[in-house]
C-alpha cells in the first residue's frame, strides 16, 4: 500500500503541472505570501502602482505558459526565497503610531478599542503600527498639501473610525503622535526632517529639538558608538489647524488650510546603502522570469491591443516627463484618453482580456483622474458619510471583530464592509488603487458582454467615466462594489462559466445592496442552467446569512437590515423621483448635481434602451438583451419610493448600466436596413 500511495504523490505533482488552475492558484498563493524584505516579491498588501502591475503581468505570463516546467521550480524557488528572507533579522524602524493626543468625540455609535500602537491594514503581521527600513513621511504632491493627511504616506487609518466623526473639526488635520526605534547597530549620524515637534532619544540621553509648524526643520544627529538604541518621539499637534470650522463649507476649510503646512518626518542614515542583497536576489528572480516567458512576449506584437496599450502608455510617459508644460494640460489628457477608449472598444476581443484591462486601469489611473486624486494614496473619508462608517465596519474587522461586524443587527448594508475589508487586506490603505481597479474591471465586463459594437455601450463607458461617476468610485460607495459584481454575474451567465461561481455572485450583490434582491432573484430563476439543487443551496445560504447573524447577535428575525423603513430614506414622490430615474436633462437638480453633458448621456442611455425594447416588444420577439432591459426595471423599481438623489447618482447607477447592457438587437437590425 505504501508504494502505492508513493506513486500517487508525484502523479499528483504532474496533474497539478497540467491544471492551468491550480498552478495560477498555487502561483498567487505564493506571490501573496507576505514577507518583510522583499520589494516587488513582498506580497500582500499590493498597496503600490508597480507592485501591482507586476502582479498582473507575472500572472498573465504564467497563464499564457502554464506548461512550462521552468515556470514551476521558479515558483519553488521563489517560495523558498520568500521563506528564507522572512527569518533574515532586519533593523528597521519600528513605527508606532498613537491616538492619545487625537480629540474624540464624547460620545459614538460603535466601539472603539483601545490600543497602544494603531493598526493599519499595511502591516497586518507586526505588534507596532508598520515596520520600515527607511522613514519618508511627507506630503505626495505639495501642490495639494491643504488636504492634510489625505495627501500623505503617514500610516493613519485609524482616523476612519467613527470616534473621530467630527463635523466642527477638519478630520484631515487632527493631531497624531508617533514614536520610532531602532537599533544603533552600523548607524552613525542621521539627518532629520520634520514639520512638527520632535524629540530624540538615544539610550537614555534626552534630546529636545524646537517646534516647526512654518517650515521644513533639518536636523544632524550623531549617533555615539556604543549607544544601542534611538527612539524618536514626533508629533503633529496645531489646535488652530482644525478647531472652530463648523461655520465654514467644506471648500472654506480647505482654503482655510492652503498656507499651513502638514506633518512630514524625513530620516536618512548616512550609512544606509542605495543597494542590498535582497534587491540583487528579487532583480535576479524578475529577469529569470521574463527570459522563461520570453515567447510570451514576442508573440503580443501580432496583438492589436498590444499595440493600443502601447500607444497609451507613449503619450503617458511624455506628459508625465513635460507635467508642468502649459500646452499640455489635463483637459487635453482626458481627450485623448476617451480617444484611447474607443480604439480599445473598437479593436478589443475577448482573448485579448488582460491587456484591454491593463489598459483600462492605465487610463483610468493617469487620463482620466485629475488633481488631488491622482496623487492620493490614503483616504480619510468626510465626516458624517456612509463611506466613513463602513470603513469604521472594516476596522473592527481588523481589530478582530470578524463576524459580528461592528453590530448587532445589520443597519447598514450586511455585505459591504467585508468586501472593503478583503480590498484593504489585498491592496492596504492606498484606496487609489481600489477604486481604480473596481471601476476598471466594470468597464472590463461591459466591453467584454458582447462582441457587437454598439452607440449605446459606448455611451455606458462614457457615462462610467465621467466625473460624476468617477467620484462614486472614489468616496468608496457600496454601489460600487454591487457594480461589478452584477457586471460579472452577467458576464459568467452569458458565457457559461462556473455554475457555482454564478450563484455566489448573484446572491453577493444582494448581500452588498438588499435593494438589488428582486434583480438577483429574476436572473437566478429565469437561468435554468444554473436553477439546480447545489446552487439553490449555495445561493439561499448565502443569501440567509445576515438573518443568521441578526438572530445570533441581535436575537431578531430580521433578513438583511433593519433600515429599510428608515424615514429619513423614503421619499414617496414618484414623479420627482423619476426625473432622477431618466437623468432628465431639463429638470435643474439634476443638472445642478452632475452637468448638462452627462445628464443628456445618461438620458440619452435610457431613450435608446427604450426605444429597443419597445421594437422588441413590437417584433414579439424580446430576447435575452431585452430580458436584461426588464431586470433595469426591478433595479429602479425600489427608487420609486426611496429617495434617489442622495449622491446622485449612486442609486440609479446599476439600473441605468444594466439599461446600456441591454441594447445590441435593435442596432443590428438598423445597421442591416
Amino acid at each position: 500500500m505504501e508504494t502505492t500511495n508513493n506513486r500517487k504523490i508525484p502523479a499528483r505533482i504532474k496533474d497539478l503541472a497540467k491544471n492551468r488552475l491550480g498552478i495560477l492558484t498555487l502561483f498567487g498563493a505564493v506571490y501573496a505570501f507576505p514577507v518583510r524584505n522583499l520589494n516587488l516579491l513582498s506580497g500582500i498588501p499590493y498597496n503600490s502602482e508597480v507592485k501591482l502591475i507586476f502582479l498582473f503581468i507575472f500572472i498573465y505570463l504564467l497563464n499564457k505558459n502554464f506548461k512550462e516546467k521552468k515556470n514551476i521550480y521558479l515558483l519553488l524557488t521563489i517560495l523558498t526565497i520568500k521563506i528564507f528572507f522572512n527569518f533574515i533579522p532586519s533593523n528597521d524602524w519600528n513605527v508606532c503610531v498613537e491616538s492619545k493626543i487625537t480629540p474624540k468625540k464624547e460620545t459614538y455609535t460603535f466601539p472603539l478599542k483601545e490600543r497602544k500602537c494603531e493598526m493599519t491594514y499595511d502591516s497586518l503581521f507586526t505588534e507596532n503600527t508598520i515596520n520600515l527600513d527607511e522613514v519618508n513621511f511627507s506630503s505626495n504632491d505639495e501642490k495639494n498639501e491643504y488636504l492634510g493627511v489625505n495627501s500623505s504616506n503617514f500610516p493613519l487609518g485609524y482616523l476612519n473610525q467613527s470616534a473621530y466623526n467630527f463635523y466642527d473639526k477638519n478630520r484631515f488635520w487632527l493631531p497624531f503622535s508617533m514614536t520610532l526605534t531602532k537599533n544603533t547597530a552600523n548607524i552613525s549620524d542621521l539627518e532629520i526632517h520634520y514639520i512638527g515637534d520632535l524629540n530624540v532619544v538615544i539610550d537614555d540621553k534626552y534630546n529636545a529639538f524646537p517646534s516647526s509648524y512654518s517650515k521644513l526643520n533639518k536636523i544632524n544627529i550623531e549617533v555615539p558608538l556604543n549607544s544601542e538604541k534611538i527612539k524618536i518621539e514626533y508629533q503633529f499637534f496645531k489646535p488652530e489647524y482644525f478647531e472652530n470650522q463648523n461655520s465654514m463649507t467644506y471648500k472654506d476649510v480647505l482654503e482655510n488650510n492652503k498656507n499651513y503646512k502638514y506633518a512630514k518626518l524625513i530620516i536618512t542614515d548616512a550609512n544606509s546603502k542605495s543597494y542590498n542583497i535582497e534587491t540583487i536576489v528579487e532583480a535576479t528572480i524578475i529577469i529569470l522570469f521574463f527570459y522563461i516567458n520570453k515567447e510570451v512576449l514576442f508573440n503580443l506584437r501580432k496583438n492589436k491591443s498590444f499595440i493600443i496599450f502601447l500607444l497609451v502608455l507613449g503619450p503617458l510617459a511624455f506628459t508625465k516627463i513635460l507635467s508642468q508644460a502649459l500646452f499640455f494640460n489635463f483637459t487635453l489628457l482626458t481627450i485623448l484618453g476617451y480617444f484611447y477608449v474607443l480604439l480599445l472598444y473598437i479593436y478589443s476581443k475577448r482573448k485579448q482580456g488582460f491587456l484591454l484591462f491593463l489598459s483600462l486601469y492605465f487610463l483610468i489611473r493617469h487620463y482620466f483622474t485629475d488633481a488631488p486624486w491622482n496623487s492620493n494614496s490614503l483616504s480619510i473619508k468626510f465626516g458624517g458619510s456612509d463611506s466613513l462608517t463602513y470603513e469604521n465596519f472594516s476596522r473592527l474587522i481588523l481589530e478582530g471583530d470578524l463576524l459580528k461586524g461592528g453590530e448587532n443587527i445589520f443597519f447598514y448594508s450586511p455585505g459591504y464592509r467585508y468586501f472593503l475589508s478583503i480590498f484593504h487586506i489585498t491592496f492596504g490603505e492606498n484606496w487609489t488603487i481600489t477604486w481604480t481597479l473596481l471601476l476598471s474591471l466594470s468597464i472590463f465586463f461591459v466591453i467584454q458582454y458582447s462582441d457587437t459594437k454598439t452607440l449605446l455601450r459606448f455611451l455606458l463607458i462614457i457615462l462610467l467615466l465621467s466625473d460624476t461617476v468617477r467620484t462614486v468610485f472614489i468616496v468608496g460607495m457600496s454601489e460600487t462594489v454591487a457594480l461589478l459584481l452584477v457586471l460579472a454575474s452577467l458576464y459568467f451567465l452569458k458565457f457559461n462559466k462556473n455554475n457555482h461561481l454564478c450563484a455566489l455572485l448573484l446572491s453577493f450583490f444582494v448581500l452588498v445592496r438588499p435593494n438589488l434582491l428582486l434583480l438577483s432573484i429574476l436572473l437566478f430563476v429565469t437561468n435554468y442552467k444554473i436553477f439546480n439543487t447545489k446552487n439553490k443551496l449555495v445561493y439561499f445560504g448565502t443569501l440567509f446569512l445576515p438573518l443568521l447573524h441578526n438572530i445570533y447577535y441581535g436575537k431578531s428575525f430580521i433578513l438583511f437590515t433593519d433600515s429599510f423603513l428608515t424615514p429619513v430614506n423614503i421619499n414617496f414622490d414618484p414623479l420627482k423621483n423619476l426625473n432622477y430615474i431618466i437623468f432628465n436633462p431639463f429638470y435643474s437638480d439634476i443638472v445642478s448635481n452632475i452637468g448638462m453633458q452627462q445628464a443628456i448621456v445618461g438620458f440619452l442611455i435610457i431613450i435608446i434602451g427604450l426605444v429597443n425594447i419597445l421594437n422588441m416588444i413590437n417584433s414579439k420577439s424580446i430576447d435575452k438583451n431585452g430580458f436584461i432591459f426588464i431586470c433595469s426595471i426591478s433595479a429602479f423599481l425600489p427608487y420609486l419610493i426611496y429617495d434617489p438623489s442622495v449622491f446622485f447618482p449612486r442609486h440609479v447607477l446599476i439600473g441605468i448600466t444594466l439599461v446600456g447592457l441591454s441594447n445590441v438587437s435593435f442596432i443590428k437590425k438598423v445597421n442591416r436596413q
